[in-house]
């Protein structure tokens, strides 16, 4: 900005290097702003794999957008001022041409005003509409295979990234990957509630034995069976409780853990989830 200012102060305009400039300095931050629009209104957004709970997700997830939109306001009114403090008479008492030069420095300071900011809303775009689900880094992590889902129920999309339980909620011997899915961020903000659903998995020994981990896990319970097309024996189970959950393991020995606390998701929900893994 302090080069912005001394390029004024030391610079003579034509009329139409004027009208360019003032042209550039409110057209671009109109740009931006329907840039963000688009943003806002179509982009999915993957939450922070640190926490579960998305209520608090979207606010933090669009920080660095309105950040952008204040920093690009802040510009726009400081350089306006400027040139207004620098000609009154803008138009009625124009000023000598610029020369080749100052031109040039023109259209770099134009440059260096400009692109940061687009270029700063093009990566939060991309990065928004095509998220970094983190799969391919967490499974060469686990050094396992890990599944995802091929569709999902009642318009879901993925709410966070794959990433390793570090409390280890299974109680398994290996790292547990988690990932959430949940319906449109969009929905979320007009008032509709959240059905999460979470999907866990984790490698187990070949000797495994599902019966006995269920028994362990929920005593003085008896899980109902389910038939799983992605399951070593095309069975799992599922047990109800506060929450619903479907237990199975896969040919590979990947226990896979799909839970879900919401009434609207119901438990054929989790074994339509469960058959679309691949």
């Amino acid at each position: 900005m302090f080069l912005i200012y001394l390029f004024l102060k030391t610079t003579d305009f034509s009329v139409s290097s004027y009208k360019f400039l003032l042209t550039s300095l409110i057209v671009a931050p109109l740009l931006y702003t329907l840039l963000i629009y688009l943003l806002l209104s179509q982009a999915q957004t993957v939450y922070s794999a640190s926490s579960l709970d998305t209520s608090s997700s979207p606010l933090n997830s669009m920080m660095p957008i309105f950040s952008s939109v204040l920093n690009e306001i802040n510009l726009f009114s400081l350089v306006t001022l400027l040139v207004v403090k620098k000609k009154k008479d803008l138009f009625t008492n124009p000023p000598s041409n610029l020369s080749q030069l100052k031109k040039v420095i023109l259209v770099v300071l134009g440059l260096v005003i400009i692109l940061p900011s687009f270029s700063e809303t093009f990566t939060v775009i991309r990065s928004s509409l095509y998220p970094d689900t983190n799969f391919t880094q967490v499974r060469k992590e686990v050094g396992y295979n890990l599944y995802s889902p091929s569709s999902l129920a009642q318009g879901q999309e993925i709410a966070t990234q794959y990433y390793i339980d570090e409390k280890n909620s299974l109680k398994l011997p290996n790292p547990t990957v988690r990932v959430a899915f949940d319906i449109p961020l969009k929905e979320r903000l007009a008032g509709y509630k959240s059905k999460v659903i979470i999907l866990n998995q984790s490698l187990v020994p070949s000797d495994f034995s599902l019966s006995s981990y269920l028994s362990n896990q929920f005593p003085n319970t008896y899980p109902e069976k389910a038939t799983i097309s992605t399951a070593a024996n095309k069975e799992g189970f599922v047990v109800i409780k506060t929450a619903k959950y479907l237990y199975f393991v896969t040919s590979d020995n990947i226990l896979i853990n799909i839970s879900a606390i919401s009434p609207q998701i119901s438990a054929q929900d989790l074994v339509e989830l469960a058959d679309s893994l691949k």
